[in-house]
């Protein structure tokens, strides 16, 4: 065979995409975990866009761009030279086509697109955009035109530059991409400006680019003298140097580019969710000005800007003393298109390849499938008071108005790690702190706080917020060195001393909330000024007393100063007005610096209970009576309370009937029911496979896996219908949206063919991840708002539910392979059943087309909300990784570089595929989709990728050993 026809062969045969598929995947592996400790710009040139890659600076390997340009040679000699052009195989070639085309529209966008960003302020106009990441040394002449451009790249100590169109000469001193400033131990008279004050130094580089400083000294001479200059990135204030009449300025900044118009800040807005600082909503109002022609637009997160070619994106914002300043992402991109239409071709490839490749039967499911697609509630303490409907109430809260009853579950929660008997405990803190600050209610777990607090080991793991307090006291100094270390530095045992502190501060918090309607303990004498005796010998409150402040404050100044501030030389009815005064005045004090229970809505917004005690005290009365038949324990007297409290807190923004809502799904938690019901449906199917009733058990266990279903639907219908969005947007609510699919999938499969396979696949499934749906809601309010960029019902519709479904199907898909794989091993089937295996393979075609679909959408959104198709973030590198994973497995099936058994293989192991893409991206905190992470889960994930590495290993061993004796 000539050399010619081999390298045909090898560029056009299957091999050379199995082979270099698995190089990719470890690239987008080393990538995505590098980005933790180099940072994401670093890690993408590094691994993403080098052409070679250096092992130990001394062995070169090619880089992913190399890899993928194989990948590209090898589909287009394939299609040309080797794919049969037949129906039956149409899917495949468009799917191919759509891969193509993708891989295209990333060539264009590397060589032909440009991105950079604009900071401007109100009434602030530019003309150019600034580079992320390249800078640049430029001279300008007295107009601020540049005259003379230098790369950042080609600054370095020792360089001369003489331009001919100069004057003078400029030698580079010293060049550091980040720089570390400190004062200048010695300077001359030819130290000009900032050098005269300061020099620079390396330093390591920050691990995201935009936080280094880069910066220049640099050397100007000329004839007649010498001046040595120090140039900061972006620094306002630059050098100068005058030549006769001309004056050259000097800057180092990020390149800049033109754009054919000018574009100015009209104005900025900015919404927060009611009562935080996060942000629901930004927008800018922009001006362009094109010659005569003025255009006036708004850009918002997901809504950008398109003119000539040039597309703006509301990128961030920051707030300055002299206002807003709004950051546009500014990207010109010649192969915007591509990644659109190759999105299209490749869901509609693979569509019709899971269409034509299905039986009869089940082309109207998938059809149907792929439309669809486009105990009892908690006891109270109090049993004479109705405490439970106190729990209706609407609150301000973490961002969102919910029930009082979230409220306490979420603080509870995070507090003591539980949330039974929540509401008692919130009322018991609102309404007798004393009580409630003596009650072990914080849970501390890691024995090095204890130690370091001087708590004793206890079984509970609870403390009380006496206990606490006075542990953490003599160590607010070693507390405050903690706080002011960057987070990202602290180690576990800091992390805990600080959420310990940050609940101290929180149940602080709800301790004051009501304290101005809470009995003092000092009562008023009888003989006191005619203006207070109407509150002699009664049970005071700083609310009963609001009226009457400003008199006791005189009536206790004059006594002051007729007799000073000895105290004991007060009368007995004159020491009682100056405590009670002090009193007073300290609840004041401590009240008014708190602000997590704000319960009453006033004109548009929601204030605490200090604060209403002056602007709404009407809205007062209600808590202040609720607070007395509390202490007193009197029924009729709360309910009449709770009457008019109902009363007072409605309001336009209040959304009664989203309240009712999540009041009853608190009440009766329908994933716990689900949870119980998979639990009782195993149960029935372990009682089958040993007992002789097994129709009825499987019966049951049907019938607990289709209420189970119920439980599961009812629940993400009342989450979405309470936050009025799609419940999958963070790691909990994606773990139920799988679950629910899984069950749904198991059931109509059970319907269809009555294999119990499928009942035993739903119920362990259904247990596995409602385990892990809990140990993913312990710390407060699941219910949570989202962040401005992911405020957009269309593509959380859209992309996340399509790869939240394919994370669905890659389970399914991995526990059938798992299956297979031990009947194997365990010599019940040599030769796995044709039914089984098909079932397999559609299903990873499933998953497959979700998980391809769901990561171009997602491309698609970040086109949109940022003008980037792909950025490498680690949440997309996991999205990829799956389809990587699936495509290299199927694909080898489909080519023959697979067998059953290879295939059976690297579905089983797509099971640690999937935990990395799901979970483990997580683990590195970085990236615009981290949804946070605890530490022990490290181990976790380690544990169960070596259970799953041994658990292939071993069926092997078996499996072969099984066959060794089939040919014996």
């Amino acid at each position: 065979m000539t050399i010619a026809r081999k390298l045909y062969q090898t560029l056009s045969g299957p091999k050379l995409l199995h082979y270099t598929m698995p190089i990719l995947m470890v690239y987008l592996i080393l990538g995505t975990v590098a980005q933790k400790y180099i940072g994401l710009y670093a890690a993408t040139q590094t691994f993403f866009g080098a052409p070679i890659i250096w092992i130990w600076q001394t062995v070169p390997l090619p880089g992913m761009p190399v890899i993928v340009a194989l990948i590209f040679i090898n589909l287009s000699c394939k299609l040309m030279f080797k794919s049969p052009w037949r129906w039956h195989r149409s899917g495949i070639i468009l799917t191919h086509i759509g891969v193509m085309l993708l891989l295209l529209g990333g060539l264009f966008t590397s060589l032909f697109s440009s991105e950079g960003y604009i900071a401007f302020g109100q009434g602030e106009h530019t003309q150019s955009v600034a580079d992320y990441h390249i800078r640049e040394f430029v001279v300008l002449d007295g107009e601020n035109t540049p005259i003379l451009r230098i790369n950042h790249n080609d600054l370095h100590a020792g360089h001369v530059l003489e331009p001919e169109n100069l004057p003078f000469t400029i030698l580079i001193d010293e060049y550091c991409s980040n720089c570390e400033i400190t004062a200048r131990e010695y300077k001359t008279e030819n130290h000009i400006g900032m050098a005269q004050h300061m020099q620079l130094s390396p330093k390591a580089l920050e691990k995201t680019d935009e936080e280094n400083m880069a910066g220049l000294t640099f050397k100007v001479i000329q004839p007649d003298q010498m001046q040595i200059f120090v140039s900061l990135e972006e620094v306002p204030q630059i050098p100068e140097v005058e030549d006769g009449e001309n004056t050259y300025r000097f800057a180092l900044r990020r390149v800049r580019r033109e754009f054919p118009f000018t574009i100015e800040l009209v104005a900025f807005e900015k919404e927060s969710h009611p009562g935080t600082a996060m942000a629901k909503a930004y927008r800018s109002t922009v001006l362009i000005k094109d010659d005569d022609l003025q255009w006036e637009s708004i850009i918002s997160m997901n809504a950008p800007l398109r003119y000539k070619g040039y597309t703006f994106f509301q990128s961030s914002f920051s707030q300055t003393p002299q206002g807003y300043v709004s950051v546009l992402a500014v990207v010109w991109n010649a192969g915007r298109i591509f990644p659109y239409i190759s999105g299209i071709v490749m869901c509609i490839g693979l569509l019709m390849h899971l269409f034509i490749r299905a039986r009869p039967k089940k082309k109207i499911a998938l059809l149907a499938l792929f439309t669809l697609f486009s105990f009892a509630p908690d006891a109270y303490a109090e049993e004479r008071l109705n405490i439970q409907a106190l729990g209706e109430i609407p609150v301000l809260h973490e961002g969102r108005i919910k029930p009082l009853d979230s409220m306490a579950r979420g603080m509870r929660k995070s507090l003591s790690g539980k949330e039974t008997n929540a509401l008692p405990w919130f009322v018991e803190t609102l309404f007798d702190p004393a009580r409630a600050q003596a009650t072990p209610n914080l849970k501390i777990t890691n024995p090095e706080i204890l130690t370091l607090l001087n708590l004793p080991k206890r079984k509970s793991k609870l403390y009380s917020f006496d206990e606490v307090s006075k542990g953490i006291a003599p160590r607010q100094e070693m507390l405050r060195s903690v706080l002011d270390a960057p987070e990202d530095q602290w180690t576990p045992q800091q992390r805990d001393l600080v959420k310990i502190y940050d609940n101290i501060g929180r149940m602080s918090d709800i301790m004051s909330s009501l304290s101005a309607l809470l009995p003092i303990s000092i009562t008023i004498p009888e003989t006191v000024p005619d203006d207070l005796s109407p509150f002699s010998g009664q049970i005071l409150t700083y609310f009963k007393l609001r009226d009457v402040r400003k008199s006791l404050q005189s009536h206790v100044k004059s006594i002051t100063s007729e007799k000073g501030s000895d105290f004991t030389s007060y009368a007995p009815e004159e020491q009682g007005l100056a405590q009670l005064a002090y009193t007073l005045a300290i609840l004041e004090n401590t009240g008014r610096i708190h602000s997590l229970f704000t319960i009453i809505p006033h004109e548009g917004e929601w204030i605490t209970p200090w604060k209403a005690t002056e602007v709404k005290p009407e809205a007062i009365r209600p808590w202040a009576e609720l607070a007395q038949a509390y202490h007193e324990a009197n029924a009729g007297d709360w309910d009449q309370a709770l009457h008019a409290l109902v009363t007072t807190t409605r309001a336009p923004m209040v959304r009664e009937n989203a309240i009712k809502a999540e009041y009853y799904y608190n009440q009766y938690n329908p994933f716990y029911f689900s949870f119980l019901l998979s639990l009782l449906a195993f149960g029935a199917l372990l009682g089958a496979s040993f007992g002789k009733v097994q129709t009825a058990l499987r019966s049951i266990a049907l019938s607990s896996l289709s209420f189970s279903l119920i439980c599961q639907i009812a629940g993400l219908v009342a989450r979405s219908y309470i936050l009025q969005r799609p419940p999958v947007s963070t790691l909990y609510e994606t773990v139920l949206f799988v679950m629910c699919i899984i069950t749904l999938y198991a059931v109509i499969a059970f319907l269809k063919d009555r294999r119990v396979l499928w009942l035993w696949l739903g119920a362990i499934l259904g247990v596995l991840l409602s385990t892990l749906g809990f140990a993913h809601n312990q710390d407060g309010d699941s219910l949570i708002m989202l962040g401005a960029v992911l405020n957009t019902n269309f593509w959380l519709t859209t992309h996340v539910l399509c790869i939240t479904a394919g994370y669905a199907f890659c389970a399914i898909t991995t526990i059938l392979a798992h299956y297979a794989l031990i009947l194997m091993a365990r010599g019940t089937q040599i030769r796995i059943s044709s039914d089984l295996f098909k079932n397999i393979h559609s299903l990873a075609l499933l998953a497959l087309f979700f998980s391809g679909i769901g990561t171009v959408l997602g491309g698609i959104w970040a086109d949109q909300s940022w003008g980037r198709f792909w950025g490498w973030d680690p949440k997309e590198n996991g999205a990829l990784l799956i389809v990587l994973w699936l495509v290299w497995v199927l694909h080898g099936r489909i080519s023959g570089q697979m067998g059953i058994k290879g295939v059976l293989y690297g579905l089983s192991y797509l099971s640690v595929i999937l935990a990395l893409s799901w979970f483990g991206v997580n683990l590195l905190s970085v990236g615009l989709h981290a949804y946070g992470f605890t530490d022990s889960a490290a181990w976790i994930l380690g544990g169960f990728i070596g259970a799953e590495s041994l658990f292939i290993i071993a069926c092997t061993m078996l499996i072969r050993r099984h066959e060794r004796n089939a040919h014996a």
